[in-house]
């Protein structure tokens, strides 16, 4: 456990370096620097009113360690109804749903809703749907596992010639969308957005186009690749690789504050990770595969097969899937022929009853049949 409350605001800058993300670090170093201008702002005052408390007595260190106590364990969204509630401020995060309120007698009550605990089991209080740089920058920790984390992917293709760039932009517009974009990508969450960006991006005409559909098999397949390059680039972006990480990470005497960093980074780079074995593995069906495994695809995924089966293994939400293989069918010359994939079942079919009906009526070993 923590010796006191703390954020991102006490971290050292060779701690914040270990969060490998130059935003989050200055996001921090503007903490620091709010709570120092907060801090003289205190001292001003007290220096008015010297009965409340003397200055000399409020040092840096103490109005720091109340300063995050405040941040971190104080219920209420308002600083009229904010307060520190004795134990239950010591409640942790976790992904349940929780409310409170303070009755009309003073009484706080914190509550669950539709969960239940067994005996000695950890009451836990959701701060919200929150990604990690929140809770870092806000609580001072990070999770192992958040669904609500994201990697911020800024795409710019301001750098090509200005005649090309003009009718790209005429086309993104048409699109809603700009040269210069930034994707919130999510593990298990395939964002058509993105493809659709890329899709008017490596599209060869000037043409106005709807590019929240698959253009062309090669358009498709150039747009998937030049998406890889971006997440390829963002990836070696980090001094470190997800498997040092993960190896780091196993170590038990590293420090707490090492830990939430890499908690933090190592959920980034999975995030990419995902994504970029999506883009290889639609690649590869467009290219080598076609409609009869698309299909396939699709028919595993409504019984519940996908995501996660061995053949995959990209764990996207099946929701996702569903969409994005549903329109690649539509993508010529994927186009939807169901009645060939019927048929093909249907002859699989046959085959397999007319196996089984020949090794019943096969002899067994050492026996021969009677006439």
């Amino acid at each position: 456990m923590l010796e006191y409350a703390e954020s991102l605001c006490d971290w050292s800058e060779e701690e914040l370096v270990q969060l490998q993300n130059v935003s989050l670090q200055q996001k921090a170093q503007d903490r620091k620097i709010e709570r120092s201008a907060l801090y003289s702002d205190l001292l001003r005052a007290l220096e008015h009113h010297p009965k409340i408390l003397a200055a000399d007595r409020c040092c840096r260190h103490l109005f720091d360690i109340a300063a995050s106590t405040v941040q971190t364990r104080a219920f209420g969204d308002q600083a009229f109804s904010t307060a520190i509630i004795p134990f239950a401020d010591n409640v942790n995060h976790g992904l349940v749903d929780t409310t409170f309120r303070v009755t009309k007698s003073g009484r706080f009550e914190l509550r669950t809703v539709g969960h239940s605990y067994r005996a000695g089991q950890e009451a836990l209080f959701s701060y919200g749907p929150r990604n990690t740089e929140f809770l870092l920058l806000e609580y001072g920790f990070s999770l192992p596992e958040n669904a609500h984390d994201a990697y911020v992917l800024t795409v710019d293709y301001t750098h090509l010639d200005q005649t090309v760039l003009e009718r790209k932009r005429e086309q993104l517009w048409m699109n809603n969308m700009d040269s210069h974009m930034e994707f919130l990508l999510r593990r298990h969450k395939l964002r058509q957005d993105v493809i659709a960006f890329y899709r008017v991006c490596q599209h060869e005409t000037m043409d106005v186009i709807d590019c929240w559909k698959p253009l062309s098999v090669a358009n498709e397949a150039a747009a998937l690749e030049a998406f890889r390059r971006d997440l390829s680039s963002a990836v070696e972006s980090f001094p470190t690789t997800l498997k040092q990480d993960e190896s780091t990470l196993a170590d038990p005497t590293i420090s707490v504050r090492l830990r939430f960093a890499l908690q933090y980074r190592i959920g980034l780079k999975r995030i990419l990770s995902d994504h970029l074995r999506l883009c290889d593995f639609v690649c590869e069906l467009l290219l080598l595969t076609g409609e009869p495994l698309i299909q396939r695809l699709l028919t595993e995924i409504s019984v519940a097969r996908l995501p996660g089966s061995s053949m995959v293994g990209l764990g996207m939400e099946r929701e996702s899937w569903v969409e994005y293989l549903q329109s690649l069918l539509q993508c010529t010359p994927y186009q939807t022929t169901l009645k060939i994939f019927a048929d093909q079942k249907k002859i699989k079919k046959e085959i397999q009853q007319e196996k089984k009906l020949i090794s019943k009526s096969a002899p067994k070993t050492g026996q021969s049949r009677r006439r």
